[in-house]
């Protein structure tokens, strides 16, 4: 990962990230975090999850995804 300022991010940190996305099944959701993750400067490594949800946004004319949400992990102790 590299600092993004945007998302207060650090780089050689952690950090979750999350979306809200319309999109036709899981696999086009978990391309598009790596896709969106390479965009912002990192990678997306680990488990990726999926759920389905109640949408906050009407859907789209093709895949979209809204709500980009960063969480750095940092240490404590």
């Amino acid at each position: 990962m590299i600092s993004n300022p945007d998302f207060d991010t650090t780089a050689g940190s952690a950090a979750f990230f999350s979306i809200q996305a319309w999109v036709s099944d899981n696999d086009e959701a978990i391309d598009m975090v790596v896709t969106i993750g390479r965009n912002v400067g990192f990678n997306a490594s680990g488990r990726i999850y999926v759920y389905s949800t109640e949408p906050q946004q009407p859907p789209p004319d093709a895949p979209h995804a809204y709500g980009l949400n960063f969480h750095q992990y940092v240490r404590e102790g």
